[in-house]
C-alpha cells in the first residue's frame, strides 16, 4: 500500500452546498477520488 502526505481540513459548516464545493473542487484536481458512503470525508490521489 503507498502511503504519502496527509492533510485535513476543519470545517466550520459541512452543510449540503459546503461540501457540494469541496466535492467538485477535489474532482477537478485528483487523478482519483474514493468517497466515504456519507461523503464526509475524501481520498484522493493527485
Amino acid at each position: 500500500m503507498n502511503v504519502g502526505p496527509t492533510s485535513e481540513i476543519l470545517l466550520n459548516q459541512d452543510d449540503g452546498p459546503t461540501l457540494d464545493a469541496i466535492d467538485t473542487y477535489l474532482t477537478s484536481v485528483s487523478d482519483q477520488i474514493n468517497r466515504t458512503r456519507k461523503g464526509r470525508v475524501w481520498d484522493i490521489w493527485v
